[in-house]
């Protein structure tokens, strides 16, 4: 019996361990609050099923916790529950307050019966991450929100037919889809990056994203009348 306590003292050791920074996430609102990408352990049992997850059948009586997550910058997030040892679901909410008025991602098997999603989540803004199981599914999770590293296989692209509208102090940007890299290969676009300029070789001021092709800007010639806009394809 001894030896027995010995080694799981030394088990227990080794969680504390590995995990010491790690915090287990609140089993309702306000939700565990993390500011930056973060790894995390922790378990849905014991807890009250407090959420639900549209694309997950019976997780209103899954036991579930919550995490409230503020991205300093914009990052292509992946979140992932491929560690956990039960049936998991995952749910990223935004809006308001915890636990967020809109979901605007669910995901109930990405990795085997674990859950993982891959989207955009928007420097400043606030969401809130649940993890819950499937039909009553409950137990151990690991999470982890880690930024993708997109592929650069090409260079980035100018977009050459930018249309500038202005709308009084709104600003609207249009431009055809970017097929070729600027060497003419084939390319998949992620996404445009917007920028502006005070001068055609001055530094440039990042303005943000779109998934499509425009983007509109309110109040942004009040104090800039007078400004320069490129767009890039990231692929």
């Amino acid at each position: 019996m001894k030896t027995l306590f010995l080694l799981l003292s030394a088990l227990a050791a080794f969680w504390l361990t590995a995990f010491a920074d790690l915090d287990q996430a609140n089993d309702a609102c306000p939700g565990t609050v993390e500011q930056s990408l973060f790894t995390d352990a922790g378990t849905t049992v014991g807890r009250t099923s407090d959420f639900s997850c549209s694309c997950l059948p019976g997780s209103n009586i899954s036991p579930d916790v919550i995490y409230e997550y503020t991205p300093s910058v914009t990052y292509d997030t992946y979140v992932s529950l491929c560690g956990s040892d039960f049936d998991t679901g995952l749910s990223i909410r935004t809006g308001g307050a915890c636990p967020g008025t809109t979901e605007i991602a669910c995901n109930d098997d990405s990795c085997g019966f674990r859950s993982a999603i891959r989207l955009f989540l928007n420097g400043g803004q606030t969401y809130w991450i649940i993890v819950d199981g499937y039909n009553g599914a409950q137990g151990n999770y690991q999470i982890s929100v880690v930024e993708v590293a997109p592929p650069v296989p090409h260079p980035p692209r100018p977009v050459n037919d930018l249309i500038i509208q202005t709308f009084g102090d709104t600003l609207s940007l249009r431009w055809s889809p970017v097929t070729t890299d600027v060497n003419g290969n084939p390319i998949s676009v992620w996404f445009y990056r917007v920028f502006a300029a005070e001068s055609l070789s001055g530094p440039r001021t990042y303005l943000g994203l779109s998934y499509d092709t425009s983007f509109v800007r309110a109040d942004e010639l009040a104090p800039n009348p007078k400004r320069f806009y490129v767009v890039t394809a990231v692929n």
